[in-house]
């Protein structure tokens, strides 16, 4: 399995390619909160959902190459709306929210043309 991206959206130009990835994804519900001090010192804690929105956080390892290709795709479309195909054939629209993605080199392997490993996290928040 695989996972897509593809951008912008609706008229899509650009798509990339990156294998499964890892175990352990994060899925969470989008939501700050504001912690408020009344003047008798009384501290109020609000938590306020933005709209049901749901973030998503995926990591992948590969090599340098798919690493800087997917570093420039992130830097192209940062902030304007990308369609997610993800490993679980679901779709999703929305934003990626990490920029700068940074690698992390996580070793050697065999098998890899540059023989190097690096691991990166693509964060997304969908569109409501």
């Amino acid at each position: 399995m695989s996972f897509l991206l593809q951008a912008p959206y609706p008229l899509l130009q650009s798509s990339l390619l990156l294998p499964s990835p890892r175990l352990g994804n994060q899925q969470n519900l989008a939501s700050s909160v504001q912690s408020i001090r009344s003047m008798n010192g009384v501290l109020y804690t609000y938590i306020k959902p933005k709209r049901s929105r749901m973030v998503y956080q995926w990591d992948f390892l590969g090599t340098k190459d798919k690493g800087r290709e997917t570093v420039e795709f992130v830097n192209d479309y940062a902030g304007g709306l990308v369609k997610i195909t993800d490993h679980e054939e679901v779709q999703r629209i929305g934003y990626i929210t990490i920029n700068p993605i940074e690698l992390s080199g996580n070793g050697r392997a065999g098998g890899y043309p540059s023989g190097e490993v690096y691991r990166w996290t693509i964060s997304f928040e969908e569109k409501v």
